[in-house]
């Protein structure tokens, strides 16, 4: 914040930034069954394929840049002369970098011709990235001005799903689909762009060799991680649709979206968690004063992650009809096995947001998901050919198993982390029940919508009765504050100024 403003609590935190990644969520989920019966499957596999090489591209652009700043700025921002220079260097090597991704795209465009019918969806969709150069949100990150961000996405959105429903209107409307999601980003970053100079003016400095080396190598760290993880995140689309058909691109992108519907509502109290363990935790000293606050922060995400892998996999069926029709049945299967992976993929998160990054280990983070990638993308250029979305659902699950086992042997050495025993107990039983639940009411409920709502709030009723009969001080963290009362006590409470 501003100096001399208060500090939000992490309680306050998480709740906005959850509330903007609901409502991120919110949107595809009124959208996507509307733009799934309005294009054909193979319009629809177009998009989904010129997204994912987008999203190559963007991954380029940023450089690892937002994840670098959020944690180096977090550590300056109480020196508003240093931050400013550390902000304008960051964003003008940002810009060269988006530069640099956008020449590559477009000679990509003009060397493969299996990318020349994509030429219009790419050319538009690549506006997207100059824009998200231009908005530099990793500033409010750095402020923990997760309040902004939400307001904005809202009226953002708003705006683009009137235009959908006024402008999307035949099979042959993707590029006007296109048009309208590179018109929400980049409207969005054009007023963060605005909004963020009450905090600092940031403006294009010139990049000597000597500034870049300074920054380069950290930023490349987090570069080559967010490269591994986009390898199998995004390969899969990518592979599918030049070794199967579009027709599996969008078979898997159904599965991969409700996949990230989930680890983004998850991961949003991760990342409120990062900027101030790193302003706080510098060394494994730090660290181990405030282990016993980490173990519950893991706990408590243990059972909230759980859940909703549960629900995920026991409403795929009615997820899938409701999203994408009937003729999406394919996507059921890849549903069912990335809701696994969600496990695997929040945990290796949190050992790294919570354990690594704070202390500056962040080469870590690199290795284990360059490891994981290539298990991924190894085992694609052996299995996709043989069980298209299907098989690229179980290399994804694969590879966050190994990523996660890659992090678990590390940070073992660092700090051990406790599950308690009646947490176990209780996400079991509540895994079982859920399925119970969901099974129950499908049998009374066909209308798929309906049963995903129902189920959803049943299972919240039922997974919370037995959380507060089988351990009642995690019930209380996780009703009562969670995240904000289990790291009330340590160093950076919420009476913090600035």
């Amino acid at each position: 914040m501003q100096s001399g403003s208060k500090a939000h609590s992490l309680k306050y935190n998480a709740i906005i930034n959850i509330l903007s990644k609901v409502m991120s969520i919110i949107f595809p989920v009124i959208t996507i069954p509307y733009v799934t019966r309005t294009l054909d499957v193979g319009n629809y596999g177009m998009v989904s394929l010129s997204q994912n090489i987008i999203g190559f591209f963007a991954l380029f652009a940023g450089l690892g840049i937002s994840t670098y700043a959020t944690r180096t700025g977090a550590a300056i921002r109480d020196d508003p002369g240093k931050l400013k220079q550390f902000a304008c260097e960051v964003f003008s090597i940002n810009v060269l970098s988006t530069l640099s991704s956008l020449l590559g795209l477009a000679a990509c465009v003009f060397i493969f011709p299996k990318l020349h019918p994509l030429l219009s969806l790419l050319t538009v969709m690549s506006m997207g990235i100059m824009m998200g150069t231009i908005g530099c949100d990793w500033v409010n990150n750095i402020y923990e001005d997760f309040t902004s961000l939400t307001v904005r996405t809202f009226l953002v959105q708003i705006i683009s799903l009137a235009l959908l429903f006024l402008l999307v209107k035949n099979a042959d409307d993707q590029l006007i689909y296109a048009s309208i999601g590179v018109f929400a980003s980049g409207f969005a970053s054009l007023i963060n762009a605005v909004y963020i100079r009450r905090y600092v003016k940031i403006s294009f400095v010139r990049c000597s060799w000597s500034l870049i080396k300074h920054h380069v190598k950290p930023i490349l760290i987090f570069f080559f991680t967010q490269v591994a993880c986009m390898i199998y995140v995004s390969s899969d689309a990518v592979m599918l649709g030049f070794m199967q058909n579009n027709e599996e691109v969008a078979f898997y992108n159904i599965a991969t979206k409700v996949y990230t519907i989930v680890n983004t509502m998850i991961y949003a109290v991760i990342m409120v968690l990062l900027p101030r363990l790193s302003n706080t935790i510098h060394v494994k000293k730090d660290l181990l004063q405030n282990c016993d606050k980490i173990d519950q922060i893991f706990n408590v995400m243990l059972l909230l992650t759980v859940p909703c892998m549960a629900l995920v996999f026991s409403l795929s069926d009615s997820i899938v009809l409701f999203l994408g029709g009937i003729t999406y049945g394919e996507s059921v299967v890849p549903l069912k096995l990335l809701s696994f992976a969600s496990l695997f993929s929040v945990f290796a998160g949190l050992y790294s947001a919570c354990i690594l990054l704070p202390v500056g280990a962040e080469r870590i983070s690199f290795y284990c998901t360059v490891l994981a990638a290539v298990v991924n993308l190894v085992a694609n250029v052996i299995f996709i050919p043989i069980g298209g979305a299907t098989a690229a659902a179980a290399t994804t699950v694969l590879a966050e198993a190994v990523g996660f086992l890659g992090y678990w042997l590390y940070c073992r050495r660092l700090l051990h982390i406790r599950i308690s025993r009646n947490v176990l107990a209780v996400v079991v039983m509540g895994y079982i029940l859920t399925e119970m639940v969901c099974r129950s009411l499908h049998i009374l409920m066909k209308q798929p919508f309906f049963h995903c709502i129902v189920s959803g709030i049943a299972v919240l009723f039922v997974y919370s009765l037995v959380l507060y009969l089988g351990d009642r001080k995690d019930f209380f963290y996780l009703y009562g504050g969670g995240i904000s009362k289990i790291t009330a006590k340590m160093p950076f409470n919420k009476k913090e100024t600035r």
